[in-house]
């Protein structure tokens, strides 16, 4: 059987690619792999035997130097062009487009078109990416268009990089010129039974994020960012403050990545998560404990008011050991110093991580920031699940700024993943949208308004705030009030008139007669 091997450059390339194979009557297998990658999967896969070899861009053209094999080059079409510039439109920062002097042309004109001004860097080789991003550092460009090569460089100078992402319609278009190809051709190689690349049986998790990373992705602000730096070089406690979804877990990975100790294992503790298996008692043992795991690397705390009282003093004492061998690194969602003050956390601990900590904004307090973030989610999920998303319409986007967004970031995150996959066309529209918007961000906007409701009262205080408000609905007929509330007349008023309400009524009643 005649054999194809396509270099893919991402993962969305990668999963276009098998969503398609099927329809092709020749085998495909699929590397992923970039320039210098790219062409030593794609001379593997000369030395067993596979007769064709598709590429994309500067990979492409790299492979067919080097082989002998036959390449097909899946081009970057116009309709992947306006769809990236489509999802930019709008974008705050300055854009420049790093590239062949073909593709950056071709980018320039649509953008022109688009009424878009897109900064031109046009590069021969690998070797003048370098000083094409100087030039960009100098021209003072936010964000660079760029393929996945000069992206990954751009983004380890701090650039934000999109990827022109290919659609099915390239893919197919370069599939169709292999299956042209063999009819043309007679081809006498034996079908080989292994595959050059067996896949994982379980996926690799390479979440290491970068605080560059996360600027760049706007998962934290610029002052979160300028203070993690500092205190990353530190050798001193550091502790996160934010609500729920703000990425404080994220945020410690990519301190430790930055630390003096990033060579050594991050090591988790979360005294939430289940504190009947949590040892504490264990956590200090010199050859088994948490800290012995953490030697020359990082203890991330999660929850950190959750910790046993004698655990924080323990760990308090412990801080203050002078050129500790591993960096601590605490997090908490709620107020600390109220929680201080209510007997949950240590003064000591409390006064000495509060030095050095950092708050975390909720993603409400960022709204001016939604549209740039949205932008730069969607090019993430094109480029992880090969969408083809160009934009969000605005009566889309205004429901997603008029929401609360309770779970922060990774709400945010999760519900533009589902308005992705919901989306079957260029434009993320309201018909799209509807199920998702009605699903969850109604939902979740219930959960708030009942959590807002219920707030510090006391379960009595709740059930008397019900029972009134029943009580007002029926016109104060009782007996349709406690049919309504599933009681009997006797329990309803018994409820409403006892010592302390009772007590209450009479202290609000004396304040009306004061003049």
């Amino acid at each position: 059987m005649f054999k194809c091997f396509v270099v893919a450059p991402y993962k969305g390339f990668r999963d276009l690619v098998l969503s398609v194979a099927d329809s092709y009557p020749f085998q495909i297998e699929v590397g992923m792999g970039s320039l210098e990658e790219g062409l030593a999967l794609a001379k593997e896969a000369e030395r067993q035997g596979f007769d064709v070899i598709v590429g994309r861009g500067g990979t492409a053209r790299l492979i067919e130097e080097n082989c002998q094999v036959p390449v097909v080059e899946v081009k970057v079409t116009s309709y992947d062009i306006l769809r990236v510039l489509t999802l930019l439109k709008g974008y705050q920062g300055k854009i420049g487009i790093i590239g062949s002097s073909n593709m950056v042309h071709d980018v320039a004109l649509i953008a022109e078109l688009l009424e878009i001004e897109v900064i031109q860097l046009i590069i021969r080789n690998e070797q003048e990416v370098e000083t094409a991003l100087k030039e960009a550092t100098r021209a003072g460009l936010n964000l660079l268009i760029a393929d996945v090569a000069a992206g990954s460089l751009a983004e380890k100078k701090g650039f934000t990089a999109v990827l022109i992402t290919s659609g099915k319609e390239a893919i197919t278009v370069a599939l169709d010129e292999v299956r042209q190809m063999i009819q043309f051709h007679e081809y006498r190689q034996k079908e080989i039974e292994q595959k050059i690349l067996p896949r994982p049986s379980h996926p690799v998790e390479m979440d290491q994020p970068t605080l560059g990373q996360l600027l760049r992705t706007m998962e934290i602000t610029s002052e979160v960012y300028e203070g993690a730096q500092k205190y990353s070089r530190l050798r001193e406690p550091i502790l996160l403050c934010g609500e729920y979804g703000t990425g404080k877990r994220r945020l410690a990975k990519a301190i430790h990545q930055g630390s003096p100790f990033s060579d050594g294992p991050f090591v988790v503790l979360d005294p939430q998560s289940d504190p009947q298996t949590v040892n504490f008692d264990a956590l200090f043992d010199p050859k088994h404990g948490l800290l012995s795991l953490a030697h020359r690397g990082t203890l991330f705390i999660q929850s950190v008011e959750s910790l046993p009282m004698p655990v924080q003093g323990q760990l308090y004492k412990l801080l203050l050991t002078p050129q500790l061998d591993f960096q601590c690194v605490f997090a908490s969602s709620i107020d600390l110093r109220e929680a201080m003050e209510n007997g949950k956390l240590h003064p000591d601990l409390f006064f000495l991580l509060w030095q050095t900590h950092l708050d975390l904004p909720p993603l409400r307090e960022r709204l001016d920031e939604l549209e740039d973030m949205i932008r730069l989610y969607i090019a993430e999920m094109n480029e992880s699940m090969g969408t083809e998303v160009a934009a969000v319409k605005p009566d889309v986007f205004e429901a997603l700024r008029s929401y609360t967004w309770p779970g922060n970031i990774t709400e945010l995150k999760a519900i533009i993943r589902l308005l992705v996959q919901n989306c079957s066309t260029m434009f993320i529209t309201m018909e799209s949208a509807q199920p998702v918007l009605d699903q969850h961000l109604a939902r979740n906007a219930q959960k708030l308004q009942l959590s807002q409701w219920i707030g510090k009262k006391t379960l009595e205080e709740m059930e008397m705030e019900i029972i009134d408000t029943v009580i007002e609905e029926e016109d104060n007929n009782q007996s349709r009030a406690a049919k309504r509330l599933g009681i009997d007349r006797s329990t309803l008023w018994r409820k409403r008139n006892t010592p302390k309400r009772m007590e209450v009524d009479i202290v609000a009643k004396g304040a009306e007669d004061e003049p």
